[in-house]
Order: structure tokens, then C-alpha cells, then sequence
């Protein structure tokens, strides 16, 4: 019997592969920062943002930087140095042959591909990490001088050396990364605090309970017990305070949001900032762990104001932003964008991200999915929109007048006769932003050209 379900099982996948199914499918049980808009080419915008989920210390801004340092952007760059370094992310010939991935399945691992050579810069540079990351101090400038430079060197004098080029190297990088980072008033339509994660927890120790674990003899924060590598989100707009080892508190991170207000988020198992980084709202921090002084994994929480203990569900309560359509939008778009070069996975995605397909697999969305997730989280799971695209049909409201950011389109693309099939969301100046099939990753693209423009398609408001 086991055998003929999974047949049958790939019976079905195949038939999605072939028939490009989208998203009138049955309900199926069920991973960095931003870039900002319009700063890097956009065909490097899905292969940097899929990338900046190699690891924690590497984002996307980081990523955007250093290929403007090694290319400017140019996907046919081949340098003049023996051996020649190839590519928008300059790889030798040895270095490729270590590295290099085949990240747009494709069928090839190509130097000169955006999603291959910056999933591959992702990859080296994440390695690079690991290995200096006995040294201390800034891994990342390490990490950054040993691509320039090699790992040997910087191991052999434990600096960044002064060859006329990697003492320049290292902050022209840092430097730039500004110009690549989400810009303060997009942050701020995002809609106030959020949560420090965004997916389902069990409630460990809240505030003020009283007990013999902690110094003070109750508790200072608030516990969401999630697994081991969760990712740790910013809560809200603010600088790095500090980013390292906190005793009982474990490997853990201290946010300045100004105004007095500090963020704090413990017992972590990678931190993905260092003190004096800018961070945004809904950006990753880190990852949950089991660290410090603890009975099991979870994060712990805090909010200190003027120096005092604040209950901090009832800070984000407070806080929260609104969920009015517009404030909405931006928030939704935002999530939505945090997902973009994630597969396309027949019957994937859940309220909370990314899932496997049915039987295992890659984790990813189906457009439906992905609109649902998107204003799920958004809303701090205020809204819940059905589970496919027909029936979210039904359950938005039409329009008059031009669509606006946030707005779900609609299309029937004919493979399933008289139901909507297919789903986007609407991000402004004629795109959308969707999981478009089995065979691509979620992308943006224009709504009014080629194929869409010549699908039956409609635009209408979800009701938060």
C-alpha cells in the first residue's frame, strides 16, 4: 500500500511539473534581511536575498556590497590576475571548483550566473566564518580580508593585513553597505513592534514570575520556547548595543531603540550582528538556542525602559502598528520580499514560512501560500486568509479604481476550468510579487506584460 501511494505521490508532482498546477490544491500539514529598493540590478535581487540565508552573519547588504567592491554588478567580470577571477563575485578556478553550486537549477554551476555565484559567495564566505572564527574580535572583517587576501594570511598574523589593498578593501565594504540597507521611513510603515519571532511558540517563564532560577528572584522578560536555530528577529528600528556572551544570559544581543528603550533577545546559538549595526524591524538577529543559564531551549526576552523591567507582551501589545489596509501593505509587501529566490513547492508554505513539499523535499511556498503567509505574519496573525487561490477569491473584496500595494490579483490561467488558479500580491508601479511554478523561485515580476496581461486576471482587497 505504501508503495502504491508513493507512486501515486509522484504521479501527482510530476503532473504538477508538467502541467504548471498552481494553487486550487488541498490543504497540506504544515528562512534574512532586506535590500533597499532599486540599489542593486534586479537580476541580483532573488539570488542575494536567497543567498543571505546561508548564515546568520551574512546579509544582504553585505552580500550587495561586496560584489559591487569585486564587479560592480558585472555578470561577465573577468580580472587580469593569473589565474583570472571570474564572475559578479570574482571566483578563481580552484576556489569555484570548491564552492561553486548549482543554485537556479539549471542543470550547471556557472560563474557568470547571479544566482550561482552569489549563493556560492554566500557559501565560501560563510566557511570563512568558521575559520576565523577562533581569532575573535570582527569575524566578518576576517572573513571579508580572507576573501580578498586568503585565509592563510590573515590566520598566519591574526589581522587584517596591509598589502595596499585589504586594509582598503574591508571598510570600502562596510562602508557601502549603507546605500544597500532598507531606508528608516519604509521600516517605519512596517507597523511598530513585532514580535522577536514568527512562528509558533509554547510560552516558557513570563514576566515578574517569581522563582529561585533568577537573580533578582523573579523573572525579567518572557520565554517563547521555539527549537534550536529559530530565527531571532529585531522587534523594532534601532543599533546594536552589544552582540556577544552574556554569562547567564548566554550568547545574546542588546538593541537600542533610542528614547531610553533597550531590546534584549538570549541563550542564542549564532549571532548574526555585531555591536553598532543599524538593524530594522522584522530583520534577523540571530538563532534560538539552549546557551547560558537555561532549563531547555527557548529565547528570552526583555524590554528595559530608562533602565527599568517592562512586561514586554504588553510593550509590544502597546506598540504594535496598525493594521489598517495601508499600514497593513507595507508590512505585507515586507514579509512577502523576505521570501523572495524561495522554491516554488506544490502544496508547501504554512502560516509561518516555508515548508517541505508533501513527502519531503525542498522547503518553499505555492502562491497561495505565500499571500497567505505574507499577511498572516503581518498582521500578527490577525488575518488568515484560506488556503487556496479560489477561495481566497472569495474571501477578498473588489475594487474600484487602480490597485494598490498590498491588494491580492488574481488569475485563470485555464489549467483548472472556471476557478481562480493563481495568485500575487500587488507591490505598486505595475509588479507583483508571487511563487510562480514548479519550475522558478518567488520573484517579482510586471502584471500588465506578456503572459499575465494575457491571462484572465482581477485585482481585489483583503479586509484585515
Amino acid at each position: 500500500m505504501k508503495k502504491i501511494a508513493a507512486i501515486f505521490a509522484l504521479i501527482v508532482a510530476f503532473a504538477a511539473i508538467i502541467l504548471g498546477v498552481h494553487d486550487d490544491e488541498p490543504a497540506q500539514a504544515s528562512y534574512g534581511e532586506g535590500l533597499r529598493e532599486g540599489s542593486v540590478p534586479a537580476e541580483f535581487v532573488g539570488p542575494i536575498l536567497a543567498a543571505a540565508r546561508t548564515c546568520p552573519e551574512i546579509t544582504a547588504p553585505l552580500l550587495a556590497a561586496q560584489i559591487e567592491a569585486e564587479s560592480s554588478f558585472k555578470v561577465n567580470s573577468v580580472s587580469d590576475s593569473d589565474p583570472p577571477a571570474e564572475g559578479p563575485s570574482q571566483f578563481v578556478p580552484g576556489t569555484w571548483a570548491m564552492y561553486g553550486v548549482d543554485a537556479n537549477d539549471d542543470g550547471k554551476k556557472d560563474v557568470y550566473d547571479p544566482w550561482d555565484a552569489t549563493a556560492a559567495q554566500a557559501r565560501y564566505m560563510c566557511r570563512l566564518i568558521e575559520i576565523v572564527r577562533p581569532l575573535g574580535g570582527n569575524t566578518v572583517d576576517f572573513a571579508l580580508a580572507s576573501y580578498n587576501a586568503g585565509e592563510g594570511r590573515i590566520l598566519g598574523c591574526k589581522c587584517i593585513p596591509r598589502n595596499g589593498q585589504t586594509e582598503f578593501y574591508v571598510p570600502k565594504i562596510r562602508a557601502a553597505m549603507a546605500k544597500f540597507t532598507p531606508t528608516e521611513d519604509v521600516d517605519a510603515a512596517s507597523g511598530g513592534w513585532i514580535k522577536p519571532v514568527a512562528r509558533k511558540y509554547g510560552v516558557g517563564a513570563v514576566f515578574h514570575q517569581a522563582g529561585p532560577l533568577w537573580s533578582l528572584g523573579w523573572h525579567t522578560g518572557y520565554d517563547y520556547v521555539v527549537p534550536t536555530g529559530t530565527d531571532v528577529l529585531a522587534t523594532y528600528n534601532g543599533t546594536v548595543k552589544s552582540a556577544g556572551w552574556g554569562g547567564a544570559y548566554g550568547w545574546h544581543i542588546v538593541v537600542d531603540h533610542g528614547a531610553g528603550v533597550l531590546s534584549t533577545y538570549s541563550h542564542l546559538s549564532q549571532l548574526g550582528v555585531h555591536t553598532g549595526d543599524q538593524v530594522h524591524t522584522g530583520q534577523r538577529l540571530g538563532r534560538s538556542g539552549n546557551t547560558g543559564n537555561t532549563t531547555g531551549p527557548h529565547l528570552h526576552f526583555e524590554i528595559k525602559v530608562k533602565g527599568s523591567f517592562v512586561d514586554p507582551v504588553a510593550w509590544l501589545k502597546d506598540h504594535a502598528g496598525p493594521t489598517n489596509p495601508e499600514g497593513g501593505a507595507a508590512a505585507v509587501i515586507a514579509a512577502a520580499r523576505r521570501q523572495l529566490g524561495v522554491p516554488y513547492v506544490f502544496g508547501g508554505g504554512s502560516l509561518t514560512g516555508p515548508s517541505p513539499a508533501p513527502g519531503g523535499g525542498k522547503s518553499g511556498f505555492d502562491c497561495s501560500s505565500l499571500t497567505r503567509y505574507a499577511w498572516y505574519t503581518a498582521t500578527g496573525g490577525k488575518t488568515k486568509l484560506p488556503r487556496v487561490a479560489h477561495d481566497q477569491y472569495g474571501a477578498t473584496q473588489p475594487i474600484t479604481g487602480a490597485p494598490q500595494p498590498g491588494d491580492l490579483i488574481f488569475f485563470k490561467t485555464g489549467r483548472l476550468s472556471g476557478r481562480w488558479d493563481h495568485v500575487g500580491i500587488y507591490i505598486g508601479n505595475g509588479q507583483m510579487i508571487h511563487a510562480p511554478n514548479p519550475r522558478k523561485k518567488v520573484e517579482i515580476v510586471p502584471v500588465d506584460t506578456g503572459y499575465y496581461k494575457k491571462t484572465t486576471h482581477e485585482t481585489r482587497r483583503v479586509t484585515p
